[in-house]
C-alpha cells in the first residue's frame, strides 16, 4: 500500500482531519539554483526543444542569468533576467521580468 501525502499529518493530529477544515497554512520554500537546473534539465531532456541546455546562474538584487544552448550550430546565448515585480497572491499571481538576451 502506498503512503499517503497525509500521513504526516495523521501522526501529528491523529486519524480525523476533518478538525482542519477550513485551516490555512502559510509556508516559505526557498528553491536552491541546484534544483531548478535539475528541473529544467530533466524537462529539456524529455522534450523535442531546440535546446540542449539551460544553466541558471542567480545573481543579486533579484536578478539571475541563464545560459542556453541550441540544439542548431549556433553560440550559446546569455539570457540576463531581472525580475521586477512579484506576485500578490491572489490579485496578481504574475511575477514580472525584464529580459536582455546577449550572445555569450
Amino acid at each position: 500500500m502506498n503512503p499517503s501525502p497525509l500521513d504526516p499529518l495523521r501522526r501529528i493530529f491523529g486519524e480525523r482531519l476533518e478538525a482542519l477544515a477550513g485551516a490555512v497554512v502559510a509556508a516559505e520554500v526557498p528553491l536552491t539554483t541546484e534544483l531548478v537546473n535539475r528541473l529544467i534539465a530533466d524537462k529539456l531532456a524529455a522534450s523535442g526543444a531546440p535546446i540542449t541546455s539551460a544553466e541558471v546562474v542567480v545573481l543579486e538584487n533579484d536578478s539571475f542569468t541563464v545560459h542556453v544552448r541550441p540544439r542548431a550550430p549556433l553560440p550559446m546565448l546569455r539570457v540576463d533576467v531581472v525580475i521586477d515585480r512579484q506576485p500578490d497572491w491572489p490579485a496578481q499571481p504574475m511575477l514580472g521580468m525584464r529580459w536582455t538576451l546577449r550572445g555569450s
